[in-house]
């Protein structure tokens, strides 16, 4: 099985469990706070040689690697439903595609929510007014709620480019210039 397979059968899982919760669990947390969580937890592992081996060596045993997860759940305070997964996790092997997880959990939700990220790049840092108008027009034309995230990249020189998934929308003076370099070359 991939791990993109894997990943996304986790991730439909943890969005199962939060989006139609049994009615004796109690209620289960915003999204954005389970993902927190969760990168907070894969940050650990990725930044503790020690934590990384005691979970991923097979001669642990899995009662001993529920302990280590269970401590650093209740000491982070995580929400029962993120720790009870993280314990899955330990118990089929699965704690090496947390990362792809989490991505693909985060990805579930926002469609699931009607959330759209674009991710923008600018100039200089936009005004909080300039943001809102692009938030503005951009759920305008998706009829989505949208999240920004914006960065600086002074070789713009002006404009701004916006990546939505994997479509592009270069408004930028360096892209109009391309674009005219290219109409040049052309004649």
């Amino acid at each position: 099985m991939t791990s993109t397979l894997v990943a996304n059968r986790y991730a439909r899982a943890l969005v199962d469990t939060l989006v139609k919760p049994s009615p004796l669990a109690p209620a289960p947390p915003a999204a954005e706070q389970v993902v927190e969580h969760l990168r907070a937890f894969a940050a650990s592992l990725r930044e503790s040689a020690e934590l990384r081996e005691a979970l991923a060596t097979p001669s642990v045993p899995a009662s001993k690697k529920r302990q280590i997860v269970d401590r650093i759940a209740r000491a982070a305070q995580m929400p029962p439903v993120v720790r009870n997964f993280l314990l899955v996790l330990i118990s089929r092997r699965r704690m090496g595609a947390l990362p792809a997880i989490v991505d693909a959990f985060e990805e579930m939700m926002d469609r699931y929510l009607g959330v759209m990220k674009v991710a923008i790049a600018s100039a200089r840092p936009l005004t909080d007014a300039q943001q809102e108008k692009l938030t503005e027009g951009l759920a305008a034309a998706s009829g989505k709620r949208v999240w920004l995230d914006t960065r600086v990249d002074p070789d713009l020189l002006g404009g701004v480019v916006a990546q939505i998934g994997s479509l592009v929308l270069d408004g930028s003076v360096r892209g109009r210039l391309d674009a005219l370099e290219r109409r040049l070359s052309d004649v």
